[in-house]
């Protein structure tokens, strides 16, 4: 695929729309695919474009009905058994023919196991770039206004989380970026939208390398920290191993999600599936309790938009008390305990009621 003029109206007319890649698993639409429908609807909205939602696979016209309630202007569907379970091959055929077809201007993908796989490929296939992790996604407004030129900015964290790097891709269409999941909202699903729903026909080959024969999904101790409402984490300041056991507790009583800092998991206290942050796991659960941990710039990429954050630590000028709307200056050894001790109590007394 050749370069693009920028600066040549009929170039640029000819890449138009926003496309989100609808992952699914088991018959139901990825968090994360949902989350880049609300913000992918946020950006049509400011260029003027429809919203379209690309989704692939094997009898799922009925995740169409999802896409649109989510945002979806119109969801573009490709059917065949070859895609009945994600591979690399089928599907990188099949979206990159769509993308040389139908030319879309913006392409959103989450950064997921499946995303990272498929979003790279699509852009070497199609001759642009692909920028990984975004943590933002706008339009350059001002050179919007000023010389009426669309340019996204697509920002994420680089250098260890030290700056927010700021990508364009001006010479290249489409424009592709992944997000992690919890990055952006869900939008609230409106049951009245209507949309257009368009089955492609696109030849395959179907002469693969390889092909997916089953998934299995590995057993999980507790709660997901991905899917939580509610994650108690710790970190070095517990300062030892068996220290950790007053998280497991205080989680335990209350429902939540067990969290780890990075330090954590590469001390070997815990299993790295628990590890929040930049290097981990990007979280937005109700509430967030940090127990020992001062706030990494790393560690704050994946938890600062959780609804309520509580820190504790001993430290009043940690960083992590800037980002909290509760913060405890103290030893979390023995306000954890304590803490734990009177939900345990207040549970006690309501059931004596």
């Amino acid at each position: 695929m050749p370069e693009i003029d920028p600066k040549s109206p009929e170039a640029v007319a000819a890449w138009t729309g926003i496309w989100v890649f609808i992952e699914h698993h088991q018959g139901k639409i990825a968090k994360v695919s949902l989350e880049l429908l609300g913000k992918g609807r946020e950006l049509a909205d400011q260029r003027g474009v429809p919203l379209t939602g690309i989704l692939l696979g094997s009898n799922v016209k009925h995740l169409s009905k999802t896409c649109v309630e989510h945002g979806a202007d119109k969801v573009i569907y490709v059917d065949s058994p070859h895609l009945e379970k994600y591979s690399t091959e089928p599907y990188v055929e099949v979206c990159a023919q769509l993308v040389d077809q139908r030319k879309p201007e913006v392409f959103l993908i989450g950064a997921s196991h499946t995303g990272r796989d498929f979003g790279s490929r699509i852009a070497v296939r199609n001759h642009t770039g692909c920028t990984a992790d975004a943590t933002k996604l706008e339009w350059d407004m001002e050179k919007a206004k000023a010389k009426g030129e669309w340019e996204l900015i697509m920002l994420r964290p680089a250098f260890g989380g030290k700056i927010l790097a700021g990508i364009v891709c001006p010479k290249h269409r489409p424009w592709i970026a992944s997000a992690r999941p919890n990055t952006f909202q869900i939008p609230a699903p409106d049951a009245t939208r209507k949309g257009e729903v368009e089955q492609a026909s696109v030849p395959m080959t179907g002469k693969y390398h390889s092909r997916v024969i089953k998934f299995e999904e590995l057993p999980h101790s507790g709660a997901q920290i991905d899917k939580a409402e509610m994650i108690v984490s710790g970190g070095m300041g517990l300062g030892k191993k068996e220290n950790l056991k007053l998280v497991e507790e205080l989680a335990r009583e209350i429902g939540a999600a067990v969290g780890a800092s990075r330090k954590v998991v590469d001390a070997g206290w815990i299993d790295r599936t628990h590890q929040v942050g930049q290097t981990g796991t990007t979280v937005r659960p109700k509430l967030y309790l940090a127990a020992g941990i001062s706030g990494a710039v790393q560690h704050l990429a994946g938890m600062q938009e959780s609804g309520t954050i509580v820190a504790i630590n001993n430290d009043k000028k940690a960083p992590i008390f800037q980002f909290s709307d509760i913060g405890v200056v103290g030893d979390a050894t023995k306000i954890l305990p304590a803490v734990t001790a009177e939900i345990a109590r207040r549970k006690a007394a309501k059931g004596k009621k």
